[in-house]
């Protein structure tokens, strides 16, 4: 395959449009669901004021592959020849590492589709530079994740040192799986009814109950 990386600010080429309609400018935006603070409206509206016609969107692991997400394979539904599909970062297409990213910008080259990286300024669309650029950019956003998960890892490491309990806090107080203890010895005591008395789920009951057998 070969693409041509020129910047966004210059005029698109002309694409061949297809006989049902112009060619369009379509919109993707995703998010990761391994962070709960993130939203795509801010990508959703760059990509509205870059004039695109519809945004997509996925919120889903960085880890899922293109071809398994739904809002990325409905956009591939609708998207035809001559179109150009803008997206806010490389990453935001994918996260796998160089060799996906070139198997999405293949798979768009033999639709005939152009790839917009909006904040790159780059146009992915037919020579040999092309290549380059965006296997430079496909690396850059790979480093930027295992950096990511390097710093992760090592404020981890620091807080179980310094001995700081990770994980979400118990359900219940110590007091309250004493309380949970009594109930249960009660006659006809049941986990659901346990649960509803203590407002926690009846696996909690279950697990504090579990607990004091070992």
């Amino acid at each position: 395959m070969t693409m041509t990386a020129t910047s966004t600010n210059a005029q698109p080429e002309t694409h061949a449009e297809t006989p049902d309609r112009p060619a369009m400018r379509w919109g993707y935006a995703r998010v990761s669901l391994s962070d709960g603070r993130q939203d795509e409206e801010p990508q959703a509206r760059a990509l509205e004021l870059a004039g695109v016609s519809r945004v997509f969107r996925d919120r889903v692991h960085s880890d899922v592959p293109p071809a398994d997400r739904d809002g990325w394979t409905q956009l591939l539904q609708v998207a035809k020849p001559g179109d150009e599909i803008v997206v806010w970062k490389v990453d935001r297409v994918s996260r796998g590492g160089i060799r996906e990213t070139f198997d999405v910008a293949d798979d768009l080259h033999r639709r005939g589709i152009t790839l917009v990286l909006l904040t790159e300024g780059i146009r992915v669309d037919g020579t040999p530079l092309g290549e380059i650029v965006l296997a430079v950019l496909a690396w850059a956003a790979n480093q930027e994740r295992s950096a990511i998960r390097l710093r992760t890892r090592e404020a981890l490491a620091q807080r179980r040192a310094a001995g700081v309990r990770l994980g979400r806090p118990p359900a219940l107080t110590i007091d309250q799986r004493d309380h949970v203890r009594k109930l249960a010895t009660e006659p006809g005591a049941t986990l659901a009814g346990i649960a509803r008395v203590m407002g926690c789920s009846p696996q909690t009951v279950r697990r504090v109950i579990e607990a004091n057998r070992r």
